[in-house]
């Protein structure tokens, strides 16, 4: 069977991982689980806004 994918032959390790993070990525990651927030409240919301106030009192 062929397998897929890299895989490491030998001597060949992965010694050194480096990542860089950036305020403006982080402020991007912040902003982007704003807007979902925001969209699953509206959306959330939009049967309760649909009603009538007295609609909601009265509702049982």
């Amino acid at each position: 069977m062929r397998q897929f994918g890299t895989t490491l032959t030998g001597n060949s390790q992965l010694n050194k991982l480096s990542t860089h993070v950036t305020v403006g990525t982080l402020l991007e990651l912040g902003a982007f689980g704003l807007v979902i927030v925001a969209i699953a409240t509206l959306l959330g919301a939009i049967p309760i806004i649909s009603l009538k106030p007295k609609r909601i009192l009265i509702s049982e």
